[in-house]
């Protein structure tokens, strides 16, 4: 079925664990994510290079998540969860995809998503108005 919202593709990249075999294969761990511009939930998720154990258990983890809670209580519930000797990897991924939205939505307030400032207090009122919008609508109580 697909995703009638627009959505956007966030990447992050880690070195891979020491002493694994990613290490010596590809020496970068990475983590794709297909993320809602409304509201930042998570729909889609990829660990390319791991076993499709690892990708599902990880899609099953992260999917429904909202980025625009920040990363951190993403981070934790992997931290929870996902206990392999790639999990601080992961971790690192989730923090570079974090700033990566973050930084996203500032050029996007901006108004050029290539070439806008990231500085300012009016790009931080913009993002918070951006994010207001993107918010679902609360069905009104009658």
């Amino acid at each position: 079925m697909a995703n009638k919202e627009p959505t956007i593709l966030l990447t992050g990249y880690a070195p891979a664990p020491k002493g694994t075999v990613m290490q010596e294969k590809q020496r970068l761990f990475g983590v794709v994510l297909e993320v809602e511009m409304r509201n930042g939930r998570i729909v889609g998720a990829d660990v390319p290079g791991v076993t499709d154990l690892s990708k599902d258990f990880f899609r099953r983890v992260a999917v429904g998540y909202e980025l625009s809670n920040g990363v951190e209580k993403l981070c934790e519930k992997v931290r929870a969860r996902y206990w392999t000797s790639s999990t601080d990897s992961l971790i690192a991924c989730l923090k570079m995809i974090g700033q990566r939205y973050e930084e996203g939505l500032k050029r996007l307030a901006c108004g050029d998503p290539r070439t806008a400032s990231l500085r300012g207090p009016q790009t931080t009122t913009r993002v918070r108005e951006l994010r207001s919008a993107f918010q679902p609508q609360v069905a009104r109580q009658a």
